[in-house]
């Protein structure tokens, strides 16, 4: 038998068997048949529950036969209401006499029972079938109750089916494994109607616990604890009689599961039997990996988030179809659920409009009254989703924030909100803590066509998540705001409503205004401060690229900085001036002083990495910084060769995220090796672009493995989150691919895309292999056939050989010239910069300042910045006598006079970097830190109904 508490609390509801009779048992007719039993009991008292009532009743067969009650649940949404599961040898009432099982069978039950008259709602008999239509036995040992999508309750039910017999529902009789099986059914609350039954086990004795063997997780799925003597996950290595352990889930839409390594039939065989499609299959290695599976359905990996307390992997993206069959004309957005450690799907939606393509490119999670629930951003153009949430229709494209409410562990979305201000949108990332919702976007006051529209156009599938092609825009400049989930609870699914208010909004943008190309946020200072990263150009046409990182108070958004050494801005770049971006930023989790940021370089960042003059390739880099000061701690370069082995050729490596293996001192990077090029350390290229994924030592940047791996089609990774650490330390990897990576596609197939998830065991990166790499010869690692990466060397053009011949004779003809100019040009060229400086320190000693320090500014031009003492007010030169500047020679070798490597230029600050919250001329914001001026309304908080997340 069993007990738990019902009523609300307010009783205790005992359970069993009995043959005997008299005081709270009820009397039994005058047979001495075994009955089931229950009985209310007072918690405070220990007497029976008299509140006028019924305190107890006996479960009997109507032919009077052993009847057991095994176990008891109670329903956590009706305190109305218990079940009770057991077995029964009695008369089956949903069968005819000639269909009753023989004498002496025993069949499992479940019944609903009301609580205050203690009389059966509805009962439920599971029937069996068996080879020669012998004696049958079953029973049932455990129940437990969920929510589904609608609102309606599941009773999962579980037990034992033994002796090699086989449970029959609606559809046929469930196969029999062998021995005894272990069965779990799934019903519903109110009716008793069985949604679906699942028998299953290896053809050795399989049984549920008889304890209580059956819970829900977060997601309202079954958990399932049970015993084996086979092969279920493992190979049985201990005496016949001995038993292992088993835990599954299963899912609570249709039962599927995790296959046994043996159904029946192979016992002890290593090889893994063929299942039905529906089963998630285990990795031949036991790492698991999963690609989706539809050739014309194009889908890209937008973005990931792993909760560290379901196990599971948040997904986002975007994909050509409504329906999971059928392609669409325009994109929508995706969202997915896998749980950990066997990377099972648990939900799989869409997520937009057939009016206008839209896009979503990351994903968090926020705490909505006490529940974990889905945040998504994206992006879409006019009557696109939530276009009745905007309160400007003057933008081209907005964004999106997609807010998904907790159903019982599967999540429907209910509104959000959008950013319209501008004439374009682009949402980059978003951050969840608590009911705060951080959102960095890249934002545009003009809504010119971008040239990569065209490349839209021509693509009949275009990929519009971050990374991807951006249709609108020019002279982005950086938005960060933060918002409050604020909304009625339970809100039907479908909803559109507006369920977030504006807190502030913060527009950011060079001195020069140049575009800021936003790149990743992330939560620093014990989630006081935010750190945004991107790439933005200096202030002359042909400028390099670098890096830049800002700090923001999570509170209201101003520049976040503290102490004499401590800056809020800050640029990332190499001694030589080549381009260098910043493509993502984690977080330390281990401590909150510093955090890490991943992009590439032209140029040289680590110690250890020497290129040639001729050497033009772009490498993977990834930096340890200080929080405070915004100083780099160390710097991991990744060398690439082009497919053909060379460097002189353009070929590049590119890191786009991290995540740290908490309380183990080691941090993942991921990235793309694009167009067949070859990562130090890899052999070859699988074709086309690949991932890599590698591990580092947190303290020291050391390189402890490194995995270059793909297929012969295209594969890349999220750029809004692409990787994660799980609870057992291994890399999850987010991506898409155009090839066979794994699973087989089918020829042809290569204009479409797949989502995949692969998993890299953290001790030597061992994974699934790849399907398909392409084998490397003469053609495929020539350059025609390995072009340019063009985000990162510029387009890739056809060249005429008879135009090339032409040029040539002008470029002989001036190469002469060009040679003679050069040294020439050198000598003036330092002389007159440092004539520049000269000229200024000669003007600033007229004043009594001290600690002056004049560098020149990545965007070009000067920056003066004071230093010590005198950045916070105080000037002890101010009576020191004042003496001339005098100039100095310049050396001819003098040539880097203003960077250093290794160290991020240590006098940008503030006055770089513009927040222009507060000049509407100059980007048409305002604050909204009132909730008078804030165009979004606050709805109401619902009465709180309760869930079992």
């Amino acid at each position: 038998g069993g007990m738990v508490m019902a009523g609300n609390g307010n009783v205790l509801v005992v359970v069993g068997s009995t043959r005997g009779e008299g005081g709270p048992f009820d009397s039994n007719e005058g047979s001495e048949d075994m009955d089931g039993f229950i009985v209310k009991i007072d918690p405070l008292n220990g007497q029976v529950y008299d509140n006028g009532g019924k305190y107890s009743t006996r479960l009997d067969s109507v032919n009077k036969k052993d009847d057991y009650i095994l176990n008891v649940c109670n329903d956590r949404f009706d305190h109305d209401a218990i079940y009770v599961v057991g077995k029964s040898e009695g008369h089956i009432r949903d069968l005819s006499d000639a269909e009753q099982p023989p004498e002496g069978s025993t069949h499992a039950f479940v019944a609903k029972v009301d609580l205050e008259t203690m009389r059966a709602q509805w009962l439920k008999h599971f029937t069996m079938s068996i080879p020669g239509n012998g004696m049958m036995h079953g029973e049932a040992l455990a129940c437990t109750v969920t929510h589904d999508d609608d609102g309606e309750n599941i009773v999962y039910v579980g037990g034992t089916v033994k002796d090699g017999a086989s449970l029959i529902n609606d559809d046929g009789s469930n196969s029999s494994r062998g021995k005894d099986d272990i069965f779990v059914a799934a019903m519903n609350g109110s009716t008793g109607h069985v949604r679906w039954i699942q028998q299953m086990g290896t053809s050795q004795n399989d049984r549920l616990a008889v304890g209580q063997g059956l819970d829900v997780d977060s997601f309202g799925n079954a958990i399932v604890y049970a015993e084996t003597n086979g092969n279920f996950y493992a190979k049985h290595s201990g005496a016949s009689d001995a038993s292992d352990l088993v835990i599954l889930t299963m899912n609570k839409k249709d039962g599927t599961y995790l296959s046994p390594r043996t159904n029946g039939e192979g016992v002890g065989s290593t090889e893994i039997v063929e299942n039905d499609t529906s089963v998630v299959q285990v990795p031949k290695n036991g790492i698991p990996a999963i690609q989706t599976n539809n050739d014309k359905i194009p889908s890209y990996a937008g973005g990931m988030h792993y909760d560290k307390f379901t196990n599971a992997i948040y997904l986002t993206g975007a994909t050509y179809t409504s329906d999971n069959e059928h392609v669409s004309k325009t994109s929508q957005c995706f969202f997915g659920v896998a749980t950990l450690p066997q990377l099972q799907w648990k939900q799989t939606e869409t997520m937009g409009t057939p009016k206008a393509p839209e896009a979503c490119s990351s994903i968090s999670l926020a705490n909505y009254d006490g529940e974990s629930e889905p945040i998504i951003v994206g992006s879409s153009e006019k009557s696109g989703l939530l276009d009745n949430l905007r309160t400007s229709r003057g933008s081209s494209q907005y964004g999106m924030v997609l807010d998904l409410q907790n159903n019982g562990g599967f999540f429907d979305l209910v509104g959000g909100t959008v950013v319209n201000d501008d004439k374009v949108q682009f949402p980059v990332k978003v951050l969840g803590d608590d009911d705060k919702v951080f959102l960095v976007s890249m934002a545009s006051k003009t809504d010119q066509v971008q040239p990569d529209s065209e490349k839209a156009d021509k693509r009949k599938y275009p990929n519009l998540t971050t990374g991807g092609i951006q249709k609108y825009g020019s002279q982005y400049e950086i938005l960060v705001e933060r918002h409050t989930i604020s909304r009625e609870s339970d809100l039907p699914p479908g909803s559109r409503e507006s369920t977030m208010r504006l807190d502030w909004r913060k527009p950011l943008e060079t001195a020069d205004q140049r575009s800021i190309f936003v790149s990743g946020m992330a939560m620093i200072d014990g989630g006081d401060a935010l750190v945004v990263v991107g790439s933005t150009q200096g202030s002359e046409e042909g400028d390099d690229f670098d890096g830049i990182m800002a700090k923001v108070s999570a509170g209201d958004g101003s520049f976040a900085s503290e102490g004499s050494e401590s800056r809020s801005v800050a640029y990332f770049s190499s001694v030589s001036g080549a381009d260098d971006w910043i493509l993502n930023v984690c977080p330390d989790t281990d401590d909150d002083r510093y955090f890490y940021v991943t992009g590439a370089t032209g140029g040289q960042m680590d110690d250890s990495v020497i290129k040639a003059d001729d050497d033009v390739t772009v490498h993977a880099v990834v930096s340890k910084i200080q929080a405070s000061t915004l100083n780099i701690v160390w710097t991991t370069q990744y060398e690439v060769t082009h497919a053909s082995g060379a460097t002189d050729q353009e070929a590049a490596s590119v890191a786009l995220g991290c995540a740290m293996v908490p309380d183990k001192g080691y941090l993942y990077v991921a990235g793309d090796v694009e167009n067949g090029a070859i990562l130090e350390g890899a052999s070859q290229s699988a074709g086309g672009d690949d991932i890599f994924v590698a591990m580092l030592d947190a303290n020291s940047g050391e390189k402890i493995w490194t995995k270059q791996v793909g297929s012969s089609g295209d594969d890349r990774v999220a750029r809004g989150g692409g990787i994660v650490a799980d609870a057992d330390g291994n890399a999850v990897v987010f991506g898409d691919t155009t090839g066979s990576f794994l699973r087989m596609r089918e020829r042809g197939s290569s204009f479409t895309s797949d989502l995949f998830l692969i998993t890299f065991n953290q001790d030597d990166g061992s994974h699934e292999e790849s399907m398909s790499k392409l084998k490397p010869n003469k053609k495929n690692t020539s350059s025609k056939n390995n072009p340019s990466p063009g985000e990162w060397f510029g387009t890739d053009y056809e060249k005429d050989m008879t135009f090339i011949g032409m040029v040539a004779g002008v470029i002989v003809s001036a190469l002469v010239l060009m040679v003679s100019c050069f040294v020439l040009y050198r000598r003036t060229r330092a002389r007159h910069e440092l004539a520049k400086q000269n000229a200024i320190f000669t003007y600033l000693q007229q004043f009594s300042v001290e600690d002056i320090d004049l560098r020149k500014s990545p965007p070009g031009g000067w920056h003066g910045t004071y230093l010590n003492k005198l950045a916070h007010g105080v000037n002890t030169k101010v009576t020191m006598p004042e003496s001339p500047y005098r100039d100095e020679h310049l050396d001819e070798d003098e040539d880097v006079l203003f960077e250093t490597a290794k160290m991020l230029s240590p006098n940008v600050s503030d006055s770089l970097f513009m927040d222009t919250a507060s000049t509407p001329n100059l980007g048409g914001y305002s604050d909204y830190s009132d909730a008078e001026d804030n165009p979004l309304q606050t709805r109401n908080k619902g009465e709180n109904k309760f869930s079992i997340v």
